[in-house]
């Protein structure tokens, strides 16, 4: 055990932030060695607290010992598996020392003819190994504290806002940490260019990660151009305009936003790369991947459904582990092209079984004007720049469709139709469908 323990604090005297990724699973008696144990609560007090912590400092309190701690040439990303390995060791055989324990506690209870049956046994048992918390468990008074802090707070049950009013009021103030949702549509509908609306418009409060493993992220910042300044950065680069709403947003939310655009990226690196940003930054409530068909596969050999299974339950695991919201494009396959009626089915989602099973949310995107585009036929006006957007699959409350009006040239949501605009929409739609057009 000395072993694995000195590995744990080599790493944290090096690197104290480190800590902040394994706090919740180590304590300070599973370090026995006193100066190690010492060393531990000081790098912990001072991480709680936000001081800085130079070795400097830990060399005037604990002497050389420290040097011979410090790891030459500290590489953060090499350091994290050793880490994740130490600490999953150290606490086993804490907990197998534990157990230990409780079979020596209980052979002298037994020969003393203090324990006579079989629960006494379990009791006396599961009272060594419970001292590790590393998994909780909750009681009746906890939930009747939690849903009176709830009842009587004005804030909304959803953590964190898209930013896109009708939906945020459908969730009932935003999404929360924990939850992953999906965004679905055929190819050139709208579906990158949704969530960079919610992408921009989150991180001006919220922390997060746009893994953008289809387009560069000079692409990238051009589309939040568009959409913060509603004109295309062609048009602004070549009439000298200013850039003055889309400096302000980036200034606002330069702490926040972080763009990841590899195209050869395992949903393993995702998980890698979020520990990462926790531990240089301190902070992620969201990440955004765009999109799932393209993530790399973690197995050479694995199938299509395979794969897109170990994505959505990976996505479902990692949310709840580093306890953040994700929301993930997903792509659909080609069971609508026999149909009149386009609009996506939960069921045309590519390996729909996995995204329903793990999916709070899914959200499909569809376009009639595409259609009419495709078949090559004029739009009446009524049925352009109208995006339907379906919450078809909510966990934790009602589904809904709402129409917005967009930008396509700039990739920007505009406004949720007016009574008179839907009412317009709605008679394009028949007359469209009574002349067989529009894909119907």
């Amino acid at each position: 055990m000395s072993h694995i323990a000195k590995t744990i604090i080599s790493h944290i005297v090096t690197c104290p932030n480190l800590l902040n990724l394994y706090r919740d699973k180590l304590q300070a008696d599973y370090f026995p060695d006193v100066t190690f144990k010492a060393i531990y609560i000081d790098i912990l007090t001072a991480v709680s607290e936000r001081k800085e912590l130079s070795p400097y400092l830990l060399k005037n309190k604990h002497g050389p010992v420290i040097d011979e701690l410090l790891i030459p040439e500290f590489n953060e990303a090499r350091a994290i598996p050793v880490m994740d390995q130490a600490v999953s060791d150290l606490v086993y055989q804490h907990t197998a020392k534990l157990f230990s324990d409780g079979c020596s506690d209980y052979l002298a209870k037994y020969h003393s003819g203090e324990i006579i049956n079989h629960d006494e046994v379990l009791n006396s048992l599961s009272s060594h190994i419970i001292r590790n918390d590393e998994i909780k468990v909750y009681d009746n008074s906890d939930a009747i504290e939690w849903l009176s802090e709830r009842v009587n707070s004005n804030a909304p049950a959803g953590e964190m806002a898209l930013g896109i009013a009708p939906i945020d009021k459908t969730l009932n103030g935003g999404a929360n940490r924990g939850q992953v949702m999906y965004i679905a549509g055929r190819p050139k509908i709208f579906k990158t260019s949704m969530i960079l609306n919610i992408f921009t418009r989150m991180t001006i409060n919220y922390s997060g990660i746009f893994f953008s493993l289809e387009m560069p992220r000079k692409e990238v910042w051009q589309k939040q151009y568009g959409i913060i300044e509603g004109k295309s950065f062609e048009f602004a680069r070549q009439h000298n305009q200013p850039f003055d709403a889309y400096g302000e947003h980036m200034q606002l939310s330069k702490n926040n936003a972080r763009i990841v655009d590899s195209k050869e990226i395992t949903i393993h690196d995702i998980k890698r790369l979020i520990r990462m940003h926790k531990l240089r930054h301190g902070k992620l409530d969201f990440i955004i991947i765009d999109h799932l068909g393209i993530t790399k596969k973690s197995r050479p050999n694995y199938s299509e459904y395979e794969h897109v299974t170990e994505v959505t339950r990976e996505l479902k695991i990692i949310a709840g582990m580093e306890n953040i919201f994700i929301i993930c494009i997903s792509q659909l396959n080609r069971a609508s092209a026999d149909r009149k009626d386009k609009r996506p089915l939960l069921t045309e989602l590519r390996g729909s079984g996995s995204i329903e099973q793990d999916a709070d949310y899914v959200i499909t995107l569809y376009r009639e004007e595409h259609y009419y585009r495709e078949n090559g036929r004029s739009c009446p006006p009524a049925i352009q720049n109208v995006l339907e957007v379906t919450l078809a699959a909510n966990r934790h409350g009602p589904q809904a469709d709402y129409k917005f009006k967009v930008n396509l040239a700039l990739g920007k949501i505009l406004h949720e139709l007016s009574p008179t605009e839907l009412a317009q929409y709605g008679a394009a739609l028949r007359e469209g469908k009574s002349s067989n057009s529009g894909g119907f």
